[in-house]
């Protein structure tokens, strides 16, 4: 895959899809950047910045499944690059959000993920937040039912011994 897209260069469909008036293409093209960080990591490290200004800017929209979509892949982007930048500006919105409350169940459970991938790779970007969201980061992640992802999401509480 990542050869492909490096050498046909069809990756910039992924981003136009992102910015697609369309919900359900945007959604897609916001899931599938976390798709390409896991399997094509040189060929998104060349599209990292524009990915991850689309991705933050579509955090408070009020479209909430591409809200999850970028949840999703913010997450996968932590485990390749956790820019301290792009950290800080996940980190305040989407504790925001968390500490607005009115989130559906699986908006939530999404915001809970990524907050927790976060801090585990950048955890000088949740720690001025914690105060704030800690209670309903922890109410959401308790709705968890897949285990590997409840693990994740709880790594970072255990390696900052909250």
């Amino acid at each position: 895959m990542e050869g492909y897209l490096m050498s046909t260069g069809n990756g910039g469909v992924i981003i136009e899809a992102c910015k697609c008036r369309d919900m359900q293409v945007k959604q897609g093209g916001c899931f599938i950047i976390g798709t390409i960080v896991k399997i094509a990591k040189e060929y998104f490290k060349q599209h990292l910045v524009e990915s991850a200004l689309i991705l933050v800017s579509y955090i408070e929209c009020n479209e909430t499944e591409v809200v999850q979509s970028c949840c999703k892949s913010i997450g996968d982007i932590m485990l390749l690059n956790p820019d301290p930048s792009f950290s800080c500006e996940c980190a305040k919105r989407l504790a925001k959000l968390l500490q607005g409350g009115g989130l559906n169940k699986d908006l939530g459970k999404a915001i809970s993920i990524a907050t927790g991938k976060i801090g585990l790779y950048a955890p000088s970007a949740i720690t001025p937040h914690l105060e704030s969201m800690l209670k309903p980061w922890c109410k959401f992640l308790k709705e968890l039912e897949d285990s590997l992802e409840k693990q994740e999401a709880y790594k970072y509480s255990l390696s900052n011994n909250m």
